[in-house]
């Protein structure tokens, strides 16, 4: 007997029907999860400790090296060293030597010897002393003429007007004789640029302070009669003459100079 087909079989009826899949909710539902771990999964305590080592370390290193550099360059240069002490007699004999050299060695004898012992044997120091001699000469000149000196300072006429130019150039004489010392120190180890440029430098101006002395000679010539005059012309000459005799010692300094003997 066929069954009717107008009435539904309960188990055919339940098997037919279609429920709601869950398996896309599943998948998105741990595509979520998935997602939502990789974003939020904080670091793990031991990796942010290192992290902190390493940059603890590298502040370290780097304040090191700051500080080997600020060392290196407050400490003096090996080249500046001053030179070995000698003994008194052997920096005087020196001295004596260096001065047979010298335009005017009896000059130099009387105004260098007494700075033996902190020459030494160093030529450089000695042509350093020698300008600083020259720079105290033409300043006692210029303060002989300004402080009254020579009476016709301020007055009219050729005595008056030489004495005026000589006080000038003694004083830029002076200013151009202690630049050329203060550059002596600067001068670095011989051989390098440096010691050629400063060398350069002081050749320059101790050769305009000694062109000053004879500038100043020339006018006070014209005034050769008056008494002022010739007490301010002696003054000249001893600053003429201790400036030759630097010039000659700063030249010495020149390899090229030692080449041509």
């Amino acid at each position: 007997m066929e069954p009717d087909r107008g009435r539904s079989n309960p188990k055919s009826h339940t098997s037919s029907v279609a429920f709601p899949s869950i398996a896309p909710e599943h998948k998105f539902r741990q595509g979520k999860e998935k997602q939502a771990t990789h974003l939020t999964v904080p670091e793990s305590p031991s990796s942010d400790n290192n992290c902190k080592k390493m940059w603890r370390r590298h502040h370290l290193v780097l304040l090191a090296c700051l500080l080997a550099l600020s060392a290196a360059a407050a400490s003096p240069a090996k080249a500046t060293k001053p030179p070995a002490a000698v003994s008194p007699a052997i920096a005087v004999d020196f001295v004596r030597r260096a001065c047979r050299a010298t335009e005017y060695p009896r000059v130099c004898e009387s105004t260098l010897v007494p700075c033996a012992a902190a020459v030494g044997r160093s030529p450089r120091r000695l042509a350093r002393a020698a300008l600083v001699v020259g720079a105290d000469r033409a300043r006692n000149c210029s303060a002989y003429i300004r402080g009254g000196g020579a009476a016709k300072v301020g007055g009219k006429g050729k005595a008056a007007g030489a004495m005026k130019d000589c006080a000038e150039m003694a004083r830029d004489a002076e200013g151009m004789l202690r630049q050329s010392a203060a550059e002596m120190e600067r001068m670095g180890r011989a051989g390098t640029p440096r010691f050629a440029w400063a060398l350069d430098n002081v050749q320059t101006w101790a050769s305009a302070a000694l062109t000053d002395t004879s500038t100043c000679l020339d006018s006070l010539a014209e005034a050769h009669e008056d008494r002022d005059a010739a007490a301010v012309r002696r003054r000249v000459v001893a600053v003429a003459q201790a400036t030759s005799n630097a010039l000659v010692l700063v030249n010495r300094l020149d390899p090229a100079q030692h080449r041509l003997l």
